[in-house]
């Protein structure tokens, strides 16, 4: 399809809702997003020694769940 093609099927789409216009001049300039102002992103410094043995943790949690019941032991 050409221009003249792609011009004649817009027009069809055309009613009392909907209207064709061309721009009385051409704006050929690059597009370029408006500045914004970036927001300085920062996290909270831990303090403390991270050694947390979560493997053991779970371990012993899933232990615990096997005596109460909650967990039902897997054969080996």
């Amino acid at each position: 399809m050409d221009a003249a093609g792609l011009e004649a099927s817009l027009r069809a789409l055309c009613c009392e809702h909907i209207a064709l216009m061309r721009p009385d001049a051409l704006d050929n300039s690059r597009w370029q997003a408006p500045e914004t102002a970036l927001t300085t992103l920062s996290a909270r410094e831990i303090s403390r020694r991270i050694s947390d043995d979560w493997r053991g943790a779970h371990a012993a949690s899933v232990s615990a769940r096997r005596v109460a019941g909650d967990v039902p032991a897997q054969p080996v």
